[in-house]
């Protein structure tokens, strides 16, 4: 049960959030997000991005070298016609490192 509320917690603050959010694995996929990063980047907030590669939904990265690179102070790309700060943050717990946000 605990880890359950823990789950919903964290779903609850993602979509409450303004901004979109995309957890990201090591590998480059997609395991939690928010209905703002599916209207962001597939222009539907009621599709889940859940288990898609990252370069699938915003080609701009093309590999997980890319997410690499993005600077956790903010990176400017272009989706569609906006202009985005795109800002990376570790995922780590126990002093592993599981991925990426990005917000």
């Amino acid at each position: 049960d605990r880890e359950r509320a823990k789950t919903n917690l964290i779903f609850t603050v993602l979509n409450n959030a303004e901004d979109a959010m995309l957890a990201i694995d090591n590998s480059g996929i997609i395991f939690a997000s928010n209905s703002q990063a599916s209207v962001l980047f597939i222009k539907d907030k009621d599709k889940s991005l859940e288990g898609l590669q990252l370069s699938e939904v915003f080609p701009e990265i093309e590999s997980i070298s890319g997410l690499e690179a993005l600077s956790e102070t903010g990176t400017l790309f272009t989706i569609g016609e906006q202009l985005i700060l795109i800002k990376k943050t570790p995922i780590v717990v126990n002093n592993e490192s599981f991925g990426f946000l990005i917000s």
